[in-house]
């Protein structure tokens, strides 16, 4: 069973969240501005991603990003082989984020080189930063890493 991953970053701080929207955060572990986090593709994590939508930005992954994230963010070095074997076992869903104890999450990052190109207070569609965008996701985490 293989499960679309979806990269997840929180985009905006808690100054006036209501505590639901940070109560959801909490869940999908992103505590800070700029952490982010994968997640499979299932219909409670679209839903708490619908709840969050103004405060993250989130769309698929690539293999590429998915790896260099993993690999940011292991608790200690591993081998090729174990390397091989931890993507393998979060992309088929058999590991959920850091049960493995390998992987820490959420991913610290740094906030984009070059800045967001929209406001953060705006959906991506509308020109602005949250909310769902796709493909383009890798491309912020690229330059946020």
């Amino acid at each position: 069973m293989n499960v679309e991953l979806l990269g997840v970053v929180r985009i905006r701080g808690v100054a006036g969240t209501p505590w639901k929207i940070q109560l959801a955060l909490s869940e999908l572990r992103l505590h800070r501005t700029f952490n982010a986090t994968f997640v499979g593709s299932t219909p409670a994590v679209k839903g708490l991603l619908k709840v969050v939508e103004p405060y993250v930005t989130w769309g698929e992954l690539d293999e590429e990003v998915f790896r260099q994230m993993v690999s940011k963010s292991l608790a200690r070095q591993l081998s090729k082989e174990e390397l091989e074997k931890v993507l393998t076992n979060i992309r088929e869903g058999k590991v959920e984020g850091d049960a493995s104890g390998l992987v820490k999450l959420p991913v610290r990052l740094h906030p984009p080189s070059g800045g967001f190109k929209g406001k953060i207070s705006r959906p991506y569609k509308a020109r602005g930063e949250f909310g769902y965008r796709g493909k383009a996701i890798n491309e912020l985490l690229i330059r946020m890493m």
